[in-house]
């Protein structure tokens, strides 16, 4: 049986930049999580892939490295990428109608949507957002 785990971007920046106070932190809980099942299947978001590329822009990350770093998670046998259809869109604005009292990024809510609907029980992530939602768990692996 695989375990499916949802990627946040900042697990995904921390993951991939050596400089980031979490890098550390988040290699060894992808090393540990294939020790422990190898069958692990990483799911993120095209919102998720656009933040990420957004983010790295953003920061004047050389054009080569944007590619090489982009191409490696799209190629991945170990991580999917998941669409946010027109149906989790829809139910993502309605979300953020509901809680206007939180500061929940849209991107945040579709990823809380995409969780709910195919039933991805756990999350690795670097925001507080994902653990103000009750619903879903964070991964943790000792």
């Amino acid at each position: 049986m695989n375990i499916e785990i949802f990627l946040d971007t900042g697990f995904i920046i921390s993951l991939f930049n050596k400089k980031d106070k979490n890098h550390k932190n988040a290699k060894e809980i992808m090393m540990k999580t294939f020790e422990k099942d190898n069958n692990t299947v990483f799911i993120y978001s095209d919102y998720i892939f656009d933040e990420l590329i957004t983010f790295m822009k953003r920061r004047k990350i050389s054009p080569s490295i944007i590619q090489k770093n982009g191409e490696k998670i799209l190629k991945s046998k170990l991580w999917t990428k998941v669409s946010i259809s027109e149906s989790f869109f829809q139910k993502s604005w309605k979300m953020t109608k509901k809680y206007k009292d939180k500061s929940w990024s849209f991107t945040d809510i579709s990823s809380f949507v995409l969780m709910k609907e195919l039933n991805i029980k756990y999350f690795l992530s670097y925001d507080d957002h994902f653990y103000q939602n009750l619903e879903i768990s964070p991964w943790i692996i000792s």
